[in-house]
This record gives C-alpha cells, structure tokens and sequence, in this order.
C-alpha cells in the first residue's frame, strides 16, 4: 500500500486528504533468475564488508595459488563457503552463478554464452570488465567516461588481499576501457540475466478544490500509470475509521465528491450577529 497525504483548510475546517494507491505490488521478490543490477552490486558489498580473503578455492579448501595460503581459511558464511574469493569468484557470486564460480577465461570476449561485450560507455552498476587475467564489478560512474569506480578481489600479493571497491580514471575505446589504477586494460562485458531494478516511486496527486457541497482532486500511481487506483479519501480520520468516506476507483482523477448531507459540527458553532440598540445615541 502507497500513501501520500496533503492538508487542506477550507470554510474554517481543518482536514487531511490521504490517498491510498494499490495498482501494484511494492517490491519483487529476486531470484537468481531475476536479478538486479542493484542486487548484483549489493551482493557483492556483502564481501567488501566482510572483507573477503582473497583466494583460489572454496573456503577450507587446498589453494593452489602460490602466492596464498595452502588452505583457503576465510571469514565463514554458509552461502559464501562454496565459492572461490578470487576474482573471477567474487563477480560469480554478485551475479548468483553456480558455486565455485567461473573463470576469466570463461566471460566475454572469450566465451558468449552468458555474456557479451558492450560498449564501455555504456556500462552501469552491475556489469564487469575482463580481460585473460583480471575481472572486476562495475559499480557506477564518478564522472561518466572518465572516473568509475569498481569492486574487486586483487589477490593474495596485494597491498590490500581481500574484497574491496576503488575509484579510478579510466580511457575508453570501443568496448575497450583502460583503468589507472591498476594499469590494466579490460573488455567491458554484460550478463545477460541482469535486470533493471524496479523503481518504486510514490503516488502524486493534487487537491484541487473543497467546500461545502464536496472536495475535488485527483491522484496517479506512476508506476502503474495507466491503470486505474484504487482512492481512499478521508477527513480527520484515518481510513478505515469512523468519519472516513468510503473508497471509490477512478481512471485517473477523482471526480467531484458529494459532501455528507448532515450540518457540519463547525457550521452550528458559528456567532450570532449582535442585536443592534434602538436608543438614540448621545452627541
């Protein structure tokens, strides 16, 4: 359920207009078939909090990277266990990817199944950049075409071993992009599953008009704006409750609403006029 409410003083009365919109549901339930962009980046956070350890196996597992550990010994997390921290790993689990994760080798440009190349101006918040030895998460842009930043898990040699995010300069070609901070250049790619999140914008409308004989207004849930919503109005009173209209549905505007017939409490409280002397007055 959408509210938005405004105030209104009319005739002495001092009332609120609360509209209630129910053309949609306010969120969606996500699964890895239905992933956000914003899911995809929010996952991956998970690590950056955390702190990941970087490494090249599931957790507790025999790593045979020479640069780490020989067992994976990490932060435990039952979701996170099955997969490799590396960096392949870590765009694997943003993206809700089978456990233990793919590798480089197997993202766009070198394998299309999943993903492709894209334009690097065109990349947004959950997409990645590849290249045969690094992939990264892209998180958003500081200035577009220019300043990005990014999520990653550089490797257990790093200055900084686990799960992190970065902003950096970066020079676009093509679906090329050169970043500064790391000296390397990637292909910018896209998972093909990834969605755009669902906005849930709040309902507008506009009192337009109230007195005695009935208010006047209308109201629009925009996420669903070409259906009909259904309108409760009340006043002083909260919907539901005693002195609340009852809902009605329109199309898009409220049509003129017939005011209660019985006096209202304000109006039989209004003072007398004064009684005007007949006597003459004095000079």
């Amino acid at each position: 359920m959408k509210r938005f409410s405004c105030s209104l003083l009319a005739l002495g009365l001092t009332a609120t207009l609360v509209v209630a919109c129910s053309g949609g549901e306010d969120s969606v339930d996500t699964t890895s078939d239905d992933l956000s962009t914003s899911d995809a980046i929010a996952r991956s956070e998970l690590w950056v909090a955390a702190k990941l350890h970087y490494c090249q196996a599931p957790n507790h597992q025999r790593d045979y990277d020479s640069a780490c550990a020989s067992t994976c010994n990490r932060t435990s997390n039952p979701q996170w266990d099955p997969y490799r921290s590396d960096c392949s790993g870590l765009v694997s689990w943003a993206w809700a990817l089978p456990a233990p994760g793919r590798v480089t080798g197997e993202f766009a440009p070198f394998q299309n199944d999943i993903t492709k190349a894209i334009p690097a101006t065109s990349l947004r918040e959950g997409d990645a950049v590849n290249n045969s030895d690094h992939i990264m998460l892209f998180k958003k842009w500081t200035t577009p075409g220019k300043v990005a930043t990014f999520i990653e898990e550089p490797g257990c040699s790093s200055a900084t071993p686990y799960a992190h995010e970065f902003t950096s300069a970066v020079t676009i070609s093509g679906s090329s992009i050169h970043v500064n901070y790391n000296g390397m250049t990637f292909t910018a790619i896209r998972y093909s599953k990834l969605t755009l999140p669902v906005v849930d914008h709040a309902p507008t409308g506009k009192l337009e008009s109230a007195d005695c004989s009935g208010i006047k207004g209308w109201a629009q849930d925009t996420d669903t704006a070409t259906q009909a919503v259904s309108v409760q109005i009340s006043i002083d009173a909260k919907p539901g409750t005693k002195g609340a209209a009852a809902p009605i549905t329109t199309p898009h505007r409220l049509c003129l609403l017939t005011a209660p017939t019985s006096t209202p409490s304000w109006a039989s409280r209004r003072k007398r006029p004064r009684s005007r002397s007949s006597a003459p007055t004095g000079r």
